[in-house]
């Protein structure tokens, strides 16, 4: 397919299992073959615990792919909307995160500032635990 033109292609990725197959290997061997297919990179697809990419990117780095993963973060505006993406994504939706939704949820503005926070602190677990690309001790 990449012959058709210059492009980069990227393919799905699933932190939580993929919601028809509830196989976290079998998500990990499937990523792999989308690389050896001629993916160049991967966007997951939404999650709530930095723990589960943590565990995918090592999944696949057990492979042998260094693929890149790119975490899929998806701000929060919404209740219902991202109670409904969680169902389709088949990503879980933790308590923790429900329940401070839920508190706010009457008020729009609320659930933005609320949601901001949440998807704030997934981004600073997943920079805390994201390998460093150099090394600061010059």
């Amino acid at each position: 397919m990449k012959d058709a033109g210059d492009f980069c292609v990227g393919v799905a990725a699933f932190p939580d299992a993929h919601p028809e197959r509830s196989d976290f290997d079998l998500d990990a061997r499937v990523l792999v073959a989308k690389e050896q297919a001629g993916a160049e990179f991967a966007i997951t697809q939404l999650f709530f615990d930095a723990d589960a990419y943590f565990r995918l990117v090592d999944r696949v780095r057990a492979l042998g792919s260094d693929l890149p993963i790119v975490a899929g973060i998806m701000p929060i505006t919404n209740v219902a909307q991202v109670e409904r993406f969680a169902t389709l994504s088949g990503a879980p939706l933790p308590d923790r995160v429900a329940s401070r939704l839920r508190a706010v949820a009457d008020d729009p503005a609320a659930v933005r500032t609320v949601g901001v926070e949440i998807m704030t602190e997934l981004c600073e677990r997943l920079l805390a635990g994201a390998p460093r690309a150099c090394s600061s001790s010059r």
